[in-house]
């Protein structure tokens, strides 16, 4: 039978694009062992629940395997965590004990949205020769949360300068606000060089989560 200390629960993806897309399906995957530290008997069944969106209710170990696994798909209602905020589902695994007592787990899964929250500082710039100019830029959904995964952020320049710094990102699967934050700097290309010049700095979020565009505009020297 089923043991507290032998149970446990993952989600395939830390972050889904709940808040964007229905019908996404992310795996559910509970391990389930005795006492012993073996998978537990054939047919043992656990159910599933959460917070947000629709889960498969149940599935039944194999005995063969720890593994019971069964799919969350994206749809409403969005989830509101207490403690976490909007965005945050909480999905639980239960079963019971060789006491015939309900044992369960959790795990905390993202639904993220689109790439609404988006900004860059500042907007108007003046390199001098031989100087750099910082940039802070945040993209985050609605709720200040990460993106999905996967999708991409770019930093693309005109004029007489060179970008360094976050300019080429592809999105992790992450639940970290530290993943919202970004920076970059450009400096002046060619020293030697002193006349004026426009440069043109784009910013682009591409991806399932949706498109954005940040264009500003300074001058060089």
């Amino acid at each position: 039978m089923p043991d507290l200390n032998h149970f446990s629960i993952i989600s395939e993806f830390a972050n889904i694009p709940g808040l964007v897309v229905y019908g996404f399906e992310n795996t559910i995957t509970a391990f389930v062992g005795d006492k012993y530290s073996n998978p537990v008997k054939p047919n043992t069944v656990v159910y599933f629940n959460t917070t947000g969106s629709i889960i498969q209710g149940s599935s039944v170990s194999t005995g063969n395997d720890p593994r019971v696994s069964v799919k969350l798909i994206t749809a409403a209602p969005y989830p509101i965590d207490p403690d976490l905020g909007p965005g945050f589902a909480r999905v639980t695994a239960t079963t019971a004990n060789e006491y015939n007592q309900n044992i369960s787990k959790s795990t905390v899964v993202l639904f993220s949205g689109f790439p609404i929250n988006f900004s860059v500082s500042p907007t108007t710039f003046n390199i001098p020769n031989g100087g750099v100019q910082t940039f802070n830029y945040i993209v985050a959904d609605e709720n200040n949360n990460p993106i999905y995964s996967g999708n991409k952020i770019t930093v693309t320049v005109e004029g007489n300068v060179r970008a360094r710094g976050d300019i080429n990102i592809n999105m992790p699967d992450t639940q970290s606000r530290n993943w919202t934050m970004f920076s970059f700097s450009l400096e002046d290309s060619d020293p030697t060089r002193t006349e004026f010049s426009r440069v043109y700095v784009k910013i682009e979020v591409s991806g399932i989560s949706g498109t954005n565009v940040i264009n500003i505009q300074g001058t060089s020297y």
